[in-house]
């Protein structure tokens, strides 16, 4: 063989091994471009999803923000009207707290009468026919209740009853 052929040889072989390299080559970028079209494909799909749930999300949202709105509203139109309502009530209220409080007052000097009635009807006018102003001016002056007792001709119980009743022990 000639060196011609041996350089049409080498030549053919030079060209069949750049076709392989490049056949070679184009598989591989076909590969990386599938994967890469397969991970813009995931992202796609999960933008989506995220999208539909961000969306669903706001929906959500906007229903709470309305309930809130419509509560709020209820609650000042129950505020409102509860208010309206007590007004009769508290005015009847101060009505009846101003009632008590008269009928305390009579009630207290009707006790304080009784009080004075039942102590004039129970107890003597004066102990043993001695006037009881006449002890309760001893004990003013400073004498002790045995003093008063032995200058009287009295017990000690029936003179400290005398100051009790007058309030003055």
């Amino acid at each position: 063989m000639s060196v011609e052929s041996y350089l049409l040889l080498l030549l053919v072989g030079v060209v069949l091994l750049l076709i392989y390299s490049i056949v070679t080559n184009d598989t591989q970028q076909r590969r990386h471009i599938r994967a890469v079209a397969m991970a813009v494909e995931k992202l796609n799909h999960q933008h989506y999803l995220f999208e539909q749930e961000c969306r669903r999300k706001l929906e959500q949202l906007e229903i709470a923000q309305n309930d809130q709105i419509r509560e709020a509203d209820l609650h000042y139109e129950l505020e409102v009207g509860m208010s309206e309502l007590s007004k009769p009530l508290q005015h009847q209220m101060a009505v009846l707290q101003e009632e008590m409080h008269q009928m305390r007052t009579q009630w207290s000097a009707r006790i304080v009468h009784l009080e004075e009635g039942v102590r004039s009807l129970a107890l003597p006018a004066s102990v043993s026919g001695i006037d009881d102003a006449h002890i309760i001016r001893l004990y003013k002056q400073g004498v002790d209740v045995e003093g008063i007792a032995k200058d009287l001709r009295l017990s000690k119980p029936e003179v400290e009853f005398v100051l009790k009743i007058h309030q003055m022990k």
